[in-house]
């Protein structure tokens, strides 16, 4: 259950690096992802790379702007 939730933040946040408001789903997700099974690695590598691209699309955003 929680593998797809942090797999799913990766694309979240890989989209979200143009679309900020799928960014900050993506964080939700990867926060979702970890807290469901922390222990299980590829989850926390998915969830880790999620929330940072969805960081990095959020920073971008404000600093370019939202819109």
């Amino acid at each position: 259950m929680a593998l797809p939730l942090a797999v799913s933040s990766v694309v979240l946040g890989a989209v979200g690096l143009t679309v900020p408001v799928l960014a900050v789903v993506a964080i939700l997700l990867a926060i979702g992802g970890f807290a469901l099974d922390p222990r299980h690695a590829p989850t926390r590598a998915f969830a880790l790379l999620g929330g940072m691209l969805a960081v990095v699309g959020l920073a971008s955003a404000a600093i370019g702007g939202f819109g």
